[in-house]
């Protein structure tokens, strides 16, 4: 395959300016994944990182939001002649009308170079998205590694073979033609795949300013993934349509490798799963915590999201004397109406007893609830709140 120059853009931070929120960036752990698989097949990449270049940068935007890292225009300012093709994640909805912007001024300055757009966004509105942005060549559906190399392969061979690629969104004579994600497209063997390519991103600035997480600010903490997508279908989730009905899980030796190399090579204090429900498998779990303490790493962890079912006293057990510091239940509602109407399938007299047995035990727990979905009313909402 002929060499194609990539660079992959992570957007800035895109935030309402009158938000209530603690929220931050976090580094892009999808993106440098899909940068080291790109590496490992020889392609010449490189990643712009907006929010971890510049994270302090606030810049008002309109009147109604606020720009954290770097700016469009200071985007297209790094870009050089030399790249072919570049890659532009985009995670959240509320993030897609300054990526479309950023689209179109570098198609404006660059108009050879091709455009290509991929994240949870871009997957759930694949058809509006090209039909409302001429300057976007070619969407990516679900996750990108392997899509994105047959793209290229496709593109640098110059063979017309884009039809048969599954999970890619192009155009076939003014028309958006969506290559549909089919369960082959999915990749099944995750420790095949390389580690993530956080040289190719400022992740010291993430670690020495404490924003490398979600839940624990201020710390040397890495993210990291044992899993992807998620055994259930509540409907307010986009993870039926980025991962479809598949759930695949690594190797919990090989999680634990990555852990090691991340204290070696960055000196971490810590690290947090970014795995959409963690706690699934209640037997991999404790294998995992048996093998941390048998490295006594002396790294505190944390589970940003999971559920209930899988947790009892003998997982809470091997838990805290893994150092699992802290953990975020998504019981969503405390109305029985209300989580039928989510397909949220929580036992809330589960969830209670959970609840009290990792209090007892000293873990520092936090719950995710939904307030404001369709058909709620206020009495389902006061069940949650009392």
């Amino acid at each position: 395959m002929a060499s194609l120059n990539v660079l992959l853009i992570k957007p800035p931070l895109c935030l309402s300016s009158t938000r209530i929120s603690g929220a931050t960036g976090t580094p892009p752990i999808g993106m440098a994944y899909i940068a080291a698989y790109l590496q490992q097949k020889n392609i010449p990449v490189r990643i712009i990182d907006s929010f971890g270049e510049n994270p302090y940068q606030k810049t008002p935007y309109g009147e109604q939001h606020n720009i954290f890292g770097l700016t469009n225009e200071q985007i297209i300012d790094r870009i050089t002649e030399d790249v072919d093709i570049v890659g532009i994640s985009c995670m959240f909805s509320n993030e897609w009308f300054y990526v479309k912007k950023l689209i179109i001024g570098i198609k404006g300055k660059f108009p050879n170079m091709i455009t290509v757009l991929g994240g949870e966004h871009a997957t759930a509105l694949p058809k509006y998205i090209m039909e409302s942005c001429n300057a976007l060549d070619y969407l990516i559906l679900g996750e990108g590694e392997i899509k994105f190399y047959k793209l290229l392969e496709c593109l640098s061979n110059k063979r017309n073979e884009i039809e048969k690629t599954k999970g890619i969104v192009y155009r076939k004579q003014n028309q958006v033609v969506i290559n549909e994600n089919t369960p082959s497209s999915k990749i099944k063997d995750l420790d095949s795949l390389p580690f993530p390519a956080w040289n190719l991103i400022p992740i010291e600035i993430y670690l020495k300013e404490g924003l490398a997480t979600i839940s624990s600010k201020g710390e040397r903490i890495m993210p990291i993934l044992a899993s992807r997508g998620c055994p259930y279908s509540c409907k307010f989730c986009s993870n039926a349509i980025m991962w479809g009905p598949s759930y695949v899980i690594r190797g919990y030796q090989q999680v634990v490798e990555e852990i090691k190399e991340y204290k070696k090579k960055y000196n971490i204090s810590g690290f947090e799963f970014q795995d959409l429900t963690f706690i699934t498998q209640k037997s991999w779990v404790i294998n995992f915590c048996k093998q941390l303490i048998k490295e006594n790493l002396n790294l505190k962890w944390n589970i940003p999201t999971t559920r209930a079912e899988s947790i009892d006293e003998e997982l809470i057990y091997y838990l805290k004397k893994s150092d699992c510091t802290n953990l975020c239940l998504t019981p969503d509602s405390g109305s029985d109406f209300q989580l039928k109407d989510m397909d949220k399938r929580v036992n809330l007299r589960k969830m209670t007893n959970t609840v009290k047995l990792l209090l007892k035990k000293g873990i520092v727990l936090k719950v995710n609830l939904v307030i404001g979905f369709p058909n709620e009313k206020h009495r389902h909402v006061l069940k949650t709140i009392l």
